[in-house]
């Protein structure tokens, strides 16, 4: 038995979203394989201080595979489901732009040091010899579908931490580690190396201090309605009679993935760029102009974006 047309149509999703198919997913994948290409020459341009050029390396690379996966899902006409993708890169966009804007070595280092604690406190979780561990076996007691946690994932935590706490012991990190360690509440990556009158201390207020806010507000807060399972739209349409085609990969659909995915990804390069390659900037302005720009423009020609979001690429590569 197939699916039924009404809720999931698959071939005639894609034959109706054939235009925007062809044109964003070809988008998304030029931007992908050249963003690889880049992230291994910027790999290779690190500086000699160990450590300081990680962070935006890890992001970008996390950029890339989000948006990797949004090509893939774009292509089955999934522009649902590609929202926390986007979601997910739109943050580490904030945390990229935010380590190359200023005090590159402080925020760059500060993000490491977060990263290290969270790393050690899942190793904990899954050592049965730790009060984490402890706790999550008492969560598994109660559990009513997970009788026992995989032998897999049990660690011993001090081996699987060691690298990690040694890193944390390197001159480079002292400062950071002591800051970390006085924090109370949430803790926040950027509140160990921000120094202005408004400490960043959430995702919403690291995007106002990028004038980023707007955007976090229609996009990012939006989106939370997708990903966290709050949002009721696709059913209500239905039942209010509003909505043609099928209630799954519906080709009309208003999130607009794609466009979002490769707008976050060519500002990620642009950063890496003037961070790693600053001499490539000409040529890689040149290769959007004549690779990239008339189908990126052409992607809120082939759905209805609203005017605000419609070119929204940095002049200083290439749009006027």
């Amino acid at each position: 038995m197939g699916a039924l047309p009404g809720i999931l149509d698959r071939e005639t999703s894609r034959v109706l979203a054939k235009d925007r198919i062809d044109n964003d997913a070809s988008v998304i994948r030029t931007l992908v394989d050249y963003s690889t290409a880049l992230f291994a020459r910027c790999a290779a341009s690190c500086g000699d201080e160990e450590n300081v050029d990680l962070t935006p390396l890890v992001l970008f690379l996390h950029i890339i595979e989000m948006s990797d996966g949004v090509e893939v899902l774009t292509r089955e006409v999934c522009d649902v489901p590609a929202v926390p993708l986007v979601r997910s890169a739109f943050e580490a966009l904030l945390s990229l732009e935010y380590v190359c804007q200023d005090d590159y070595r402080s925020r760059s280092l500060a993000w490491l040091t977060s990263y290290a604690h969270r790393r050690i406190d899942l190793y904990e979780t899954f050592d049965p010899s730790t009060d984490k561990g402890k706790t999550l076996k008492r969560k598994v007691q109660k559990d009513k579908w997970i009788k026992s946690i995989p032998e897999k994932f049990l660690i011993d935590s001090d081996s699987k931490s060691k690298p990690l706490r040694n890193l944390l012991k390197r001159p480079e990190f002292v400062e950071f580690e002591e800051k970390w360690n006085k924090l109370v509440g949430k803790k926040f990556w950027c509140r160990l190396c921000d120094t202005g009158d408004k400490k960043i201390s959430s995702i919403d207020q690291l995007a106002e201090r990028l004038d980023r806010g707007a955007q976090y507000e229609i996009l990012y807060r939006r989106w939370a309605g997708i990903c966290h399972a709050h949002d009721a739209s696709s059913l209500l349409t239905l039942v209010a009679g509003t909505r043609e085609g099928p209630l799954l990969r519906n080709p009309e659909s208003e999130e607009c993935c794609a466009q979002f995915a490769a707008e976050f990804l060519l500002r990620a390069n642009e950063l890496m760029i003037l961070r790693f390659r600053c001499g490539e900037k000409e040529q890689f302005t040149a290769w959007y102009i004549s690779e990239i720009r008339d189908k990126f423009r052409r992607m809120s020609a082939l759905i209805d974006v609203p005017e605000m979001f419609k070119n929204p690429i940095s002049p200083t590569i290439g749009e006027e």
